[in-house]
């Protein structure tokens, strides 16, 4: 059926305002319906990648805002697109304006604040005094539960429930609605990465742990659906393609494995440079990632290399993200935040004072935003 704009013959002047004013409305609603960098990576998929918009990156800084505390957890972005929400370790949650930087508001927890998402104007943050704190837009506090042990991953909301795990190797699921844990697992070793989802069965949470395992447990119950052993520890966060069904996750024995998000089972393994302690991005089949040797790869979903994997001049030690809109990697390298465009052979730093200490994200029309070292938040064009 075909929607017909309604006019008046005799008032083409009216008819006119009514024209403007119906594209004007649709710009708006287009607007709000635009993906925004709500959690870690992205999505509770941690694909790591969105259609952020923006023209050419020139590497300016759009703004700063200072904390009293290093910034580890990753910015997230409201549903518009107007505010950015972040912890520090000076243990308070920020809300400022993603325009200018100006602080909206803030709270202030018991400890470190480490990670954070939003949905459905709620904020969920994690912080070290073992607190999940749920909180209005404004900040304001709704209620929070206390898991005990300090609470260091950023936490992942699937459907009506929050996942996080604890120093002391639990995972949790708790109800946001009902503000209680319905359930809780003791993982097979110590985790340090954020959980992903699937959609396989009733729902899956899949996560890497220390003692060379990749878990997925039932969302219903928390019960075991399948385990995988990779031959050392994992401390990247797992990445599960929508587009193929798979999970990609790298390891310290220096390998990035693709594996059946339903069943576990082994697609194939890659042989790297290095360790993989970080994320990668998986965008239509493809999956991208860094090794701690400085190495950076692109590869198709039958692991045939996109390109000739460039080198950085530093050791990675954060997860990249994808601006799909422009074809633009950022990452973290120990202390710089990398620019890469690997189709055209392109590298740059595109940042090094202060040091980056967060994963980026990215911002209302390509906008990159990270925390770092010197306790302050920067956002660049």
């Amino acid at each position: 059926m075909k929607t017909r704009l309604l006019t008046h013959p005799a008032y083409p002047c009216l008819n006119s305002i009514i024209v403007a004013l119906a594209f004007v409305l649709l710009v708006m609603a287009s607007g709000c319906n635009e993906p925004r960098w709500t959690t870690y990576r992205a999505d509770a998929y941690s694909q790591g990648q969105l259609s952020a918009g923006g023209g050419v990156f020139v590497g300016a800084v759009a703004w700063t805002f200072p904390t009293g505390g290093q910034v580890w957890s990753t910015p997230v972005f409201s549903k518009d697109g107007t505010t950015a929400y972040f912890g520090s370790c000076d243990n308070k949650i920020y809300a400022v304006d993603s325009s200018n930087g100006q602080k909206k508001a803030e709270f202030t927890t018991g400890g470190c604040v480490y990670g954070l998402l939003i949905a459905n104007d709620i904020v969920y943050a994690t912080s070290a005094d073992g607190n999940l704190y749920v909180l209005d837009a404004a900040l304001n506090l709704k209620w929070k539960f206390g898991a005990g042990p300090s609470i260091r991953t950023a936490p992942m909301l699937y459907g009506t429930r929050v996942y996080f795990t604890t120093d002391v190797d639990l995972l949790y699921s708790v109800d946001i609605n009902h503000h209680n844990p319905v359930w809780v697992v003791r993982t097979f070793g110590p985790v340090s990465s954020t959980p992903a989802a699937w959609v396989g069965g009733d729902g899956m949470v899949i996560l890497g742990d220390a003692n060379n395992n990749v878990t997925a447990y039932d969302d219903n119950d928390g019960r075991v659906v399948w385990r995988f052993r990779t031959g050392a520890g994992v401390s990247a966060a797992p990445a599960v393609d929508t587009a193929t069904g798979r999970v990609f996750i790298g390891s310290f024995d220096k390998k990035m494995y693709s594996l059946d998000a339903n069943t576990g089972a082994k697609v194939w393994e890659f042989n790297a440079d290095g360790y993989i302690t970080s994320a990668a991005v998986v965008q239509g089949g493809n999956v991208y990632f860094a090794t701690d040797g400085g190495t950076f790869f692109g590869l198709d979903r039958n692991m045939n290399k996109l390109w000739d994997p460039p080198a950085l001049v530093e050791s990675v030690t954060g997860s990249p993200i994808l601006n799909v809109s422009t074809g633009l990697f950022f990452l973290r390298a120990y202390r710089s935040l990398y620019l890469l465009n690997p189709s055209a052979r392109r590298r740059a730093v595109v940042f090094t004072a202060g040091g980056v200490i967060s994963d980026p994200s990215l911002g209302p029309n390509g906008l990159v935003v990270f925390g770092s070292w010197d306790g302050r938040v920067y956002a660049m064009r």
